[in-house]
């Protein structure tokens, strides 16, 4: 049986002296984490580390309701699957009605594959779907606030930093300008 609880990891506090919120999945005496964009600060938690904030414990009890519909998808199917394949489907989007960023940027790659510098705008989409921990990024949740939370991630890399966060940048905007038809009426908002 799947479960789910939201945690922390004590030992692992950011600059800004919060912690990321963390899912902690059980399936098959196995447990996987999964990083949430939530963050709590000391006094979000007890001094034993546990999550006391009403706020976060709701959004994460909003993320694991998720996640449980998802697996309850699976049927039986999911007694046969390993830990990393069903953290791999809960990741996965259900929502396919936007537009596939990740699947833009590789055809977009392909097709200016002469532009100098194309392994770059790769090395930057990879990283930005591990940054993702999923292969298929809907360019609606290409945010402001998603590019900055990637911006610090890449916090250790300060090349990586400027270059990677470029380069999605611009690949968000080839696909503006790709998919929006201002002039016939058609503004498709990325």
């Amino acid at each position: 049986m799947a479960t789910f609880k939201p945690i922390i990891f004590k030992e692992r506090q950011r600059e800004d002296k919060t912690w990321t919120v963390f899912i902690r999945f059980t399936h098959e005496r196995k447990m996987r984490y999964i990083a949430t964009t939530m963050y709590v600060g000391k006094k979000e938690i007890t001094s034993s580390g546990k999550i006391k904030s009403q706020h976060i414990l709701d959004r994460c009890e909003e993320l694991i309701r998720m996640f449980r519909e998802k697996i309850s998808g699976l049927f039986l199917e999911v007694n046969q699957m390993d830990i990393d394949s069903i953290v791999q489907y809960m990741k996965t989007p259900t929502d396919k009605s936007g537009i596939d960023f990740v699947e833009f940027a590789r055809k977009w790659c392909i097709r200016n594959n002469e532009l100098k510098g194309i392994r770059n705008y790769m090395s930057a989409l990879n990283s930005f779907c591990t940054f993702f921990g999923r292969d298929s990024i809907m360019c609606g949740e290409v945010t402001a606030r998603k590019m900055k939370e990637y911006e610090e991630w890449l916090s250790g890399k300060p090349r990586a930093q400027s270059l990677y966060t470029s380069a999605i940048v611009r690949l968000f905007n080839e696909a503006r300008n790709y998919y929006n038809d201002e002039d016939n009426g058609k503004a498709t908002r990325l």
